[in-house]
């Protein structure tokens, strides 16, 4: 009878976001933030371009390669314009994003949604409308276009 001794080797080090700006699900995001990600590791600038933010108002990416860049571990995303108010910002990290030392980053996909200006959110006063003696049913309406 034999014995089978398997040994170990070292996994190379995974190369994968340790913190993002702004915060993953930020409710009151800056209008004029651009996203920052910052990895374990240095990052391959080549490969910054990889990195994909979409708008779910605007349906559709926001940025296409050009307006990102890398310094060290940190990798930049600058919309070319600035978030609408209430926007959710969805940005996608691909195995494409590369370290210096080309390991392929960990997927993976955050979201964050970009402040309002003005208003204190509290209503004031309750509307009455005139309904007549035999209302049948309600219909919702975006009367201001909004």
């Amino acid at each position: 009878m034999g014995l089978l001794l398997v040994s170990a080797l070292p996994a190379a080090a995974q190369f994968q976001v340790s913190s993002v700006s702004p915060a993953r699900n930020a409710r009151s995001a800056a209008r004029a933030t651009n996203v920052g990600i910052t990895f374990n590791q240095a990052v391959n600038p080549a490969t910054a371009g990889n990195v994909r933010v979409y708008s779910g108002q605007r349906g559709g990416q926001l940025v296409r390669g050009g307006n990102a860049t890398a310094s060290g571990s940190t990798l930049t995303v600058d919309p070319a314009v600035d978030l609408r108010a209430g926007e959710t910002v969805f940005v996608t990290v691909p195995a494409t994003v590369q370290s210096s030392t080309s390991v392929a980053a960990a997927k993976q996909v955050y979201q964050f949604t970009a402040g309002v200006a003005g208003g204190t959110g509290v209503y004031s006063g309750a509307a009455s409308v005139a309904v007549g003696t035999g209302p049948f049913n309600i219909k919702s309406a975006d009367v201001d276009g909004d």
